[in-house]
């Protein structure tokens, strides 16, 4: 079955914005590896991030590769994210919002 990215960032962002901790953590795969949208470690850490303040349970991926990208991020793209997240976690609503406006200041 062909995958069809496109569609699914915009399921994703839709449920993203709704606190769907599954969500989340799907469209920050997608940022961690770059497809259909831009490949950024500090976007991607910032939404499992977000997960893993809505879903703390060991069944939710999200911790794990969070955990595993502090592993390759300078501790000011660690605080950046962290400051992203509250951001988010501020503005539930408008994630995607405020990715986008993160993204549009590089």
């Amino acid at each position: 079955m062909p995958q069809n990215f496109e569609a699914a960032i915009q399921w994703y962002q839709k449920a993203v914005n709704q606190g769907h901790a599954a969500a989340q953590y799907n469209l920050g795969v997608l940022y961690e590896k770059g497809q259909v949208v831009p490949k950024n470690s500090v976007v991607a850490y910032s939404l499992f991030n977000l997960s893993a303040a809505i879903d703390a349970s060991t069944n939710n991926p999200a911790i794990e590769l969070r955990n595993r990208l502090v592993n390759e991020m300078s501790v000011s793209q660690i605080e950046i994210g962290q400051n992203l997240t509250q951001k988010m976690m501020s503005e539930k609503t408008n994630v995607t919002k405020i990715i986008d406006q993160f993204l549009a200041m590089k």
